[in-house]
């Protein structure tokens, strides 16, 4: 036979059991949050960008004469291994805080999906920074 406990008055010290389960939000009441999708969704737009001005640049000729090929290139290398690394640490770093909250779901298939785009960022750079180095190298020999 249980006797139920009665609650305690307000001002009364916590145990240390309760003391340290303080750093972790959990309310019975409150609806279950996932990990957010919106790093996934920023680096694969990036990534799509990227590839659109690998494409873009490829197509449009007029502009190696005009030198704007490689201002396209370094923007482009910036979307991709930069911008989809940074999204990779934003994942990371929302779902490592998000675990202080317990109705707070963590998606790490949201996470090996951005590794496996970080890998692939760094494959579609090379598209970027072999014009990129083609115009260093003919400066310098100009």
């Amino acid at each position: 036979m249980s006797v139920p406990v009665p609650p305690r008055p307000p001002g009364t010290p916590t145990s240390t059991i309760e003391n340290s389960f303080s750093s972790v939000a959990f309310s019975q009441n409150a609806e279950p949050v996932n990990a957010s999708k919106l790093p996934l969704l920023v680096g694969s737009l990036l990534m799509v960008l990227s590839l659109g001005i690998v494409i873009f640049a490829k197509l449009n000729s007029w502009l190696e004469s005009d030198g704007k090929e490689t201002t396209i290139h370094i923007f482009g290398y910036i979307l991709t291994p930069i911008g989809v690394v940074l999204c990779l640490a934003w994942d990371m770093v929302s779902q490592r805080k998000g675990m202080r909250d317990l109705n707070f779901f963590i998606k790490p298939k949201y996470t090996k999906i951005l590794r496996v785009l970080t890998l692939i960022s760094f494959l579609v750079a090379w598209f970027h920074i072999a014009p990129i180095a083609k115009a260093f190298a003919e400066s310098l020999a100009g």
